[in-house]
């Protein structure tokens, strides 16, 4: 799922202009940032608001002083993202030592020394930044990988899950949640269509008609697209009276065309009442 920010910037009060500064750097590099003195509405509970935010959130940056070493607000924060597994990054803005919790959880993390002119290091900042987010996204992608493959194993051993093979096509043709793999997604989607799941076989008619996954075929897609046409299924039966007007892989049959597009004008389908009034037909 994706997150709203890609940073959340934690940081004392004292030090809001540093702040305000890796903030507008990151932002002009496309990195999006949670900042909390312009982000909380007036008026919210703020530490609801923070949680949320930190949970939407891919990563932490912690602008450090000997300032945000008096803040037990911050405190809460880094423990928030330590917990949730969020990578976290320390720009030191004075050469102060770690305190209480700040020395728990940062000081054996890697940091950035940007003292004593912070701006300076805004570039190094937002390299290491980029850096971070691009393997925790590849983590998260290896991690999802894994899921769908078990996931795919357990399809192989029941069957009859037949939607759910159709939704894991999906995730394969989309790369939502694992790298894009047409093949992948052809596979699942022709388990699904097998058992007769008709919104599969009418993508199966689509993957053949496209190529997409598999070697083109435009019988098999005509194919695929009636079983689900014959069983009432309105998008099947578009594509197929389209089939049958353009001459596509069957034939033109217009007559045909017209019956498909009926089918599928009775049961609301926009388009293919389009298609009626244009050939002067009604439904």
């Amino acid at each position: 799922m994706a997150m709203k920010y890609d940073v959340f910037i934690s940081y004392s009060s004292l030090d809001q202009k540093v702040a305000e500064g890796v903030c507008a750097y990151l932002e002009q590099h496309r990195i999006r940032c949670f900042i909390a003195y312009r982000d909380i509405p007036k008026g919210v509970v703020w530490a609801k608001y923070i949680v949320e935010a930190l949970d939407e959130s891919r990563m932490m940056v912690v602008v450090f002083s000997g300032n945000l070493n008096c803040s037990e607000q911050v405190d809460r924060e880094i423990e928030l993202a330590s917990e949730s597994r969020k990578p976290i990054l320390t720009f030191r803005i004075s050469n102060e030592n770690f305190k209480g919790a700040k020395k728990y959880y940062l000081k054996n993390l890697n940091w950035i020394d940007a003292f004593p002119q912070p701006e300076k290091c805004f570039g190094t900042l937002c390299e290491n930044v980029k850096r971070l987010l691009d393997n925790r996204q590849e983590t998260i992608e290896k991690n999802n990988e894994v899921i769908i493959h078990d996931y795919a194993k357990e399809f192989d051993k029941n069957p009859t899950e037949a939607k759910a093979q159709a939704d894991l096509a999906w995730h394969y043709y989309e790369g939502n949640g694992v790298k894009k793999d047409f093949s992948m997604a052809f596979y699942w989607c022709h388990k699904a269509a097998e058992q007769g799941y008709l919104h599969a076989q009418c993508n199966l008619g689509t993957f053949y008609m496209s190529g997409i996954g598999v070697e083109k075929d435009l019988s098999k897609a005509v194919y695929w697209l009636r079983k689900a046409a014959e069983q009432g299924y309105a998008l099947s039966q578009y594509n197929l009276a389209t089939f049958y007007q353009s001459g596509n892989g069957i034939g033109q049959d217009l007559t045909q065309a017209i019956y498909w597009y009926k089918k599928a004008a009775k049961q609301g389908y926009a388009d293919a009442q389009k298609e009626l009034r244009n050939l002067g037909e009604t439904w």
